[in-house]
């Protein structure tokens, strides 16, 4: 939670959360972030509008295994391509409003009584 919740908010435009060519060319605006050295935490940031999206975590399913279809950064390319999440910043900013709204109805009275 710290890794969401302080220290990607904190620099998410720092070298280590880039991830070069790994998603392709086309994607390199994604970042990521490493956790218990196979798991990805899948973010876009934009600098000028200082917006911050995580996209998606991958799970035991889809743990980093080099060279595998299951791998966190196969299974996140084709989740690109299939436009889930979207690669447009207009698109996933509108999905994850939506989202968000979807959330705040799940959870709903105790969303209410948080202070």
């Amino acid at each position: 939670m710290k890794l969401a919740l302080s220290d990607i908010p904190q620099a998410p435009s720092v070298a280590q959360y880039r991830q070069g060519n790994t998603l392709g060319t086309e994607h390199i605006h994604w970042r990521w972030a490493t956790f218990y050295q196979q798991y990805r935490l899948f973010f876009r940031y934009d600098f000028a509008s200082k917006i911050l999206i995580y996209a998606w975590v991958n799970d035991d399913s889809t743990r980093r295994t080099y060279e595998n279809k299951h791998d966190a950064y196969a299974v996140f390319r084709k989740m690109l391509k299939n436009g889930n999440p979207p690669d447009s910043e207009n698109d996933l900013c509108n999905a994850a409003l939506g989202d968000g709204e979807r959330i705040k109805a799940l959870l709903g009275a105790e969303c209410e009584d948080d202070p």
